[in-house]
């Protein structure tokens, strides 16, 4: 290799200037791949940590088994059910034919895209379907129990709503409310169906759609009341119905788009630091 000097400076001959930058872009190209790849892990590894953490999918079962999935709780569509409980009073009943244990409330979920639903009915002891019949005046059925919603990340509870099947004639009286307040306390929000105190034939009555909107974790409190009185009353079960909303931008799309920028931003500074000098 020779080189040329003039004035005290040196030019170096093709031949090495050669050298030099093909060695500058091999560095450049794998410094490049090193830090992509490692970007690459680096999102791989936090979306598995993610994936892991997930609760199991909420899956048709009784209240005990919803039960035992205790503060992790199970997904339904773009949220997360946990923390069932039952309150006092359990149940308050003085007659037979009524369920008297959490083994005979059966929960099944649906989900249709961002509108999930838990339809609460009654069995008997061996598992059989089973209608609520009060047609005494000295009877009376009384169930109350909570549980935790929450929406997923990146999504608002955007609505619940109560809805019943029931038959009455008065004054036989049917109620079945639900109340959603953030864990955080704030406004009390309520869906709730009854008879109305007017005879009412065997169908599925709706409350009205509770507009929420917010995110975060809201605990969910639903008691139902049958008398029967001097009428009859007939029961066979509700349902929480929750639609939630997407949030723009959610964090999935936010990893993601800065794990690209990330890249970007390292390709650009090896870019400016590719010269050698000499």
């Amino acid at each position: 290799m020779k080189t040329h000097c003039v004035r005290s400076r040196c030019a170096f001959t093709p031949s090495l200037l050669t050298f030099v930058s093909r060695m500058d872009k091999t560095v450049y190209r794998r410094n490049v791949k090193t830090m992509t790849t490692s970007i690459k892990l680096c999102m791989l590894a936090a979306l598995g940590v993610t994936v892991g953490m997930a609760a199991p999918m909420c899956t048709t079962g009784t209240y005990d088994t919803y039960f035992a999935l205790g503060a992790g709780g199970c997904t339904l569509g773009g949220e997360t059910f946990s923390g069932f409980n039952i309150n006092p009073p359990v149940f308050i009943t003085n007659t037979t034919g009524v369920p008297t244990s959490m083994t005979q409330i059966l929960i099944t979920p649906t989900a249709v895209g961002n509108d999930e639903t838990l339809a609460f009915s009654y069995e008997t002891t061996t598992g059989a379907p089973l209608v609520i019949s009060l047609t005494d005046g000295a009877q009376l059925f009384t169930l109350g129990f909570s549980y935790v919603a929450t929406p997923a990340a990146g999504t608002t509870l955007s609505s619940t709503q109560m809805t019943s099947t029931f038959s009455n004639t008065t004054p036989g009286s049917v109620s079945a409310t639900k109340i959603a307040q953030a864990n955080s306390g704030g406004t009390i929000f309520t869906s709730a169906v009854n008879d109305g105190g007017v005879n009412n034939v065997s169908n599925t009555y709706l409350g009205p759609v509770t507009a929420i909107g917010s995110t975060g974790a809201f605990s969910i409190r639903d008691t139902i009341s049958l008398q029967a009185q001097t009428g009859a009353v007939t029961d066979t079960g509700f349902s929480n119905r929750f639609v939630t909303a997407p949030i723009p931008e959610p964090p999935a799309s936010i990893l993601i788009g800065g794990g690209l920028l990330l890249i970007s931003s390292l390709v650009r500074r090896v870019s400016r630091n590719r010269g050698l000098k000499v």
